[in-house]
């Protein structure tokens, strides 16, 4: 388990890069979903120490919270980013797009989480003692990443403003306009 965790932590995550860089062109806007969910995952971890104390925890459980960590923090950062970029390209300020992105993608965020928190409940109710670690585990970095999503990632939007998409590959998108996706989707 301990080799699987590492050789997923050593390929995993230059390959997250690698897409995010694809899909937003810009170092930094790629960077921003890594750092949430890396932040998430940290805090979990954190957090899991104290609750393990009542709860069995493993290494299975503690693969579970990497992986489901690193997805869901990645994903709502997305839901946002694309989000507040559509409200930009449509002559919103920061503020505006902020503003508009937490009425619809901010909702989005906090449904699909506590859609998953809700359904991982039920494994509670199986008395198995892994799955209790498993439940605990991905509840709370299911958590920590909506929590995240909606309050930290939005005052870090808001305070890069515009420089969220400095550093722009112009080479991964064709003519330094259109979206790489299109190359990719293109027949």
């Amino acid at each position: 388990m301990k080799d699987d965790l590492k050789r997923a932590e050593t390929t995993s995550l230059p390959l997250t890069l690698l897409i995010l860089l694809v899909a937003f062109g810009s170092l930094i806007a790629a960077g921003i979903p890594l750092l949430l969910s890396a932040t998430t995952v940290a805090a979990a971890f954190g957090l899991l120490q104290l609750v393990s104390q009542w709860v069995p925890f493993n290494s299975a459980a503690s693969a579970i919270v990497l992986l489901i960590g690193m997805a869901v923090g990645i994903d709502y950062s997305l839901f946002y980013l694309r989000r507040v970029r559509e409200e930009r390209a449509a002559g919103h300020d920061v503020r505006e797009a902020l503003r508009i992105t937490a009425r619809t993608s901010g909702h989005a965020v906090v449904a699909s989480g506590l859609t998953v928190m809700v359904c991982m409940t039920g494994l509670l109710f199986t008395g198995v003692d892994v799955f209790k670690g498993l439940t605990a585990g991905t509840v709370l970095v299911v958590g920590l990443a909506v929590l995240g999503s909606v309050t930290v990632l939005p005052a870090l939007l808001a305070a890069l403003g515009d420089r969220a998409d400095k550093a722009r590959m112009d080479l991964l998108e064709p003519g330094g306009h259109g979206n790489a996706w299109l190359v990719v989707a293109a027949p």
